[in-house]
């Protein structure tokens, strides 16, 4: 699947065929295609690998006093924007990609609001009532337009925007000094 995602943020989807995958795998093509019949079932196998891989991750994170800066930190991954934009966009054209993405990004979506809500920590602000749900939503999907974005040359308002999610994290999850120092390594 490694393989596979790699080809899709250095060349996105249409690039993926049993010939590609196979020589960035160093593998024959015939070796692929045993697998994975159709390129649809590559393209759901890495949906679910990627959504298996999220969740996984995300569990090992459950517990820990702050989860939404982890959220911050794991959503603003590049190559993982990449892929996921990559799958949204053949998901418009394929159903059955589109229904493990689905299914994927609710797993996900599931696992990040139960690592927010074990730890304890209420975000309400001031008299706001702000949801697991809501603080999940808003900083996953804040990261994946300013990739999105990015990819084809937009940046206007990002810093400003980083800038506020982050101000918004210093007020709801405070670092304390030995924070700073681990953070700034």
């Amino acid at each position: 699947m490694a393989t596979t995602r790699r080809v899709m943020v250095r060349l996105g989807y249409g690039a993926v065929t049993y010939r590609a995958v196979a020589q960035a795998a160093d593998v024959s093509p015939g070796l692929v295609q045993y697998h994975f019949p159709q390129l649809e079932a590559l393209f759901v196998a890495v949906a679910e690998a990627g959504t298996e891989e999220a969740v996984e991750y995300l569990q090992a994170l459950a517990g820990r006093p702050r989860p939404l800066r982890a959220l911050w930190r794991y959503t603003n991954d590049a190559a993982g924007a990449a892929v996921l934009g990559q799958l949204m966009a053949l998901a418009a054209r394929s159903t059955v990609v589109g229904a493990a993405l689905a299914r994927g990004g609710e797993q996900v979506r599931a696992a990040m609001i139960e690592m927010i809500e074990r730890s304890g920590n209420d975000y309400s602000l001031h008299s706001i009532a702000v949801t697991p749900a809501a603080l999940v939503f808003a900083l996953t999907a804040i990261p994946r337009m300013l990739h999105l974005e990015s990819a084809y040359g937009v940046e206007l308002g990002h810093a400003d925007t980083v800038a506020f999610v982050e101000e918004l994290l210093d007020r709801l999850e405070p670092l304390d000094p030995t924070d700073r120092v681990e953070a700034t390594r």
